[in-house]
């Protein structure tokens, strides 16, 4: 009689990722109810990151979990920003509490959320420390994290690339002081995306005079021909915060009529002096690598460490940026 083997050599390559994922699980805990990412030390390898992003899921809004907190999502962008503690920032700071109001009511008269404390989980408001006018997008790109994706980090290589590329931008735009603008009326950004399950932006959006806006499309391009990033529109906004998911066609409607009455307001004008790269580590948090003064001319070098800008050690990059335990 003969004795079957009970061995089959194809099955080690399946022990070794059922080990490695029960691994990992010890690792990197990842507790959905409070989206939280915890990892015994501060710094994750791009292995290791891939790894999370599994785990975590790619369900749903690329740069929001369920309940509102901000996603890790990484990026290079040229932006203006509006300085926190400034006439601008203030003015737009008191139109967003204002909306944060009025749509929480909305959300609560509903019955959609029981009170203030669930509001994220529908419409999210951003840090008036993160208020910035996009110029130009570069990374998510085409080149690098095409289907813009989150937990993509900017690695080295890339971050160092897109510096010197920016940076021969910079230098050769020439002194031509600041454009003027008005910042006017709030709105809905791309509304149709609910549809997919995707948020849209609640913005202030810029009016420009004396040909601004076509300075500004300049200086984009001009970033553009040295980066060859994707070519996008310029909305010319200042996102104020982002509506998650449709609450149903009733409460929409009075979101909506919300909005119209503020589609007309003026807000405050609008001196655009500098234009900055900087890099993103989620949709409100960013550091700047390299401001443009219009007025000097001036290029400043502010945060082009790579390592130090990310917190790297190890080639990778780290999650919350310095904090092992993070909730947005």
């Amino acid at each position: 009689m003969k004795i079957k083997k009970i061995f089959n050599p194809k099955i080690i390559p399946v022990l070794i990722s059922i080990a490695f994922f029960f691994n990992t699980t010890l690792l990197y805990s990842y507790p959905v109810s409070r989206n939280l990412l915890r990892v015994p030390i501060q710094k994750a390898t791009y292995t290791q990151m891939l790894t999370l992003q599994h785990m975590a899921g790619e369900a749903g809004d690329p740069n929001f979990f369920e309940d509102g907190d901000f996603k890790p999502f990484y990026g290079l962008t040229c932006i203006t920003k509006i300085n926190k503690g400034t006439g601008i920032s203030n003015a737009l700071a008191e139109i967003q509490e204002r909306l944060r109001y009025e749509i929480a009511d909305v959300l609560k008269g509903e019955g959609i959320i029981k009170d203030d404390s669930e509001l994220n989980r529908y419409c999210r408001f951003l840090s008036p420390d993160s208020f910035h006018m996009t110029v130009r997008d570069i990374d998510p790109s085409d080149e690098y994290n095409p289907e813009r994706k989150p937990f993509v980090g900017v690695v080295e290589p890339q971050f160092n690339q897109r510096l010197t590329q920016v940076s021969r931008a910079f230098q050769r735009m020439e002194a031509q002081g600041p454009i003027s603008a008005h910042i006017k009326g709030v709105k809905f950004k791309d509304v149709s995306k609910l549809v997919n399950q995707q948020s849209v932006v609640i913005g202030a959006y810029v009016e420009f005079v004396q040909g601004g806006r076509e300075q500004i499309i300049k200086i984009g391009d001009m970033i553009q021909q040295q980066t060859g990033a994707d070519v996008r529109p310029f909305p010319g906004h200042i996102t104020l915060a982002y509506l998650l998911k449709h609450p149903g066609g009733k409460a929409f409607a009075k979101i909506e009529e919300i909005l119209n009455r503020y589609a007309d307001i003026s807000i405050s004008d609008f001196l655009i002096d500098t234009v900055d790269f900087t890099y993103f580590a989620s949709m409100d948090n960013f550091v700047t690598v390299l401001s443009k003064d219009f007025k000097s001319g001036a290029v400043s070098f502010v945060n082009t460490d790579y390592r130090q800008l990310t917190g790297d050690i190890s080639g990778g990059f780290n999650i919350g940026h310095s904090e092992v335990e993070k909730s947005i």
